[in-house]
């Protein structure tokens, strides 16, 4: 017979690698987007890179264990058409506490409003490689809207479907503000989410978070960030409604590849003529 505190102890090391799982399919999405425009200038070629620590907590028979993951991901995205871009995060590694392979994802987008707000389409494909992992395909639709030259709001709605022995649907609408005086240089905004987790109000999810990066300019224009979130700030259906123990940290890369001249006006965020 199982003595009950070494019971204890193995529900708690599930529970972490349930909710690991869960939040692994999510890891493209920890590194702030930080867009320009909705999608890349035709040809041209945009290089991604992240490192964070992810920190998550569960709780089970009255018991709380956490633990922190430190992330590496890489990938790229390219502009096929003026409004369409098709990328991947082929690199998605676990560096600690122990060293995994994560699961790749291959996604594209098209933008079919263009202006002031753009508007587009979106399909992610998370491919399984993670052991314990699942597919998730997440079909979503993208808003971008200046608010004059200097300020972005990112949001949009997504869907996600996790494809486990049961299938899962979660919601998203997320929401990021960022303030770029100048097209280069130092820049600032705030990113916040709702995540309604299997359709349920009651497990309705609200991280919250911080960033600030250099934009650096020349031929080869570099974002550099620098990221915080409390990643389950809010959970009203929890049964502590605030929280401030689970989080990410982290800093990301972008490098834009300019297009030859020919193509790469098609970046302003003008209306299309004709």
């Amino acid at each position: 017979m199982i003595p009950l505190r070494a019971f204890c102890v193995l529900i708690l090391l599930i529970g972490l690698c349930v909710l690991d799982v869960g939040r692994a399919a999510a890891q493209a999405d920890r590194a702030p987007r930080v867009r320009r425009t909705l999608t890349l200038d035709q040809g041209q070629l945009r290089i991604d890179a992240a490192l964070f620590m992810d920190r998550i907590e569960v709780t089970v028979l009255d018991a709380t264990v956490s633990e922190q993951f430190l992330w590496l991901t890489g990938g790229a995205g390219f502009g096929v058409t003026p409004d369409a871009e098709v990328g991947a995060l082929p690199l998605a590694l676990l560096l600690s506490p122990d060293f995994e392979l994560g699961n790749p994802v291959l996604y594209g987008q098209y933008r079919f409003l263009r202006g002031n707000t753009e508007l587009g389409a979106r399909l992610d494909l998370s491919i399984p490689l993670r052991k314990g992992s699942h597919t998730v395909l997440t079909a979503g639709v993208p808003v971008l809207a200046h608010l004059g030259s200097t300020a972005t709001l990112d949001t949009g709605l997504f869907l996600e479907t996790h494809f486990a022995s049961e299938t899962l649907l979660n919601l998203r609408l997320p929401l990021e503000a960022v303030v770029r005086p100048k097209p280069d240089g130092f820049f600032v905004g705030g990113r916040l989410a709702l995540v309604l987790i299997d359709m349920d109000p009651e497990l309705l999810t609200v991280p919250v978070g911080l960033l600030a990066g250099y934009g650096l300019p020349g031929p080869t224009t570099v974002d550099l960030v620098g990221f915080f979130e409390f990643t389950e700030l809010f959970s009203p259906g929890a049964s502590e409604a605030f929280s401030v123990s689970a989080w990410v940290v982290g800093l990301a890369g972008r490098i834009y590849l300019s297009p030859s001249s020919a193509s790469s006006s098609a970046a302003e965020p003008e209306p299309a003529a004709g």
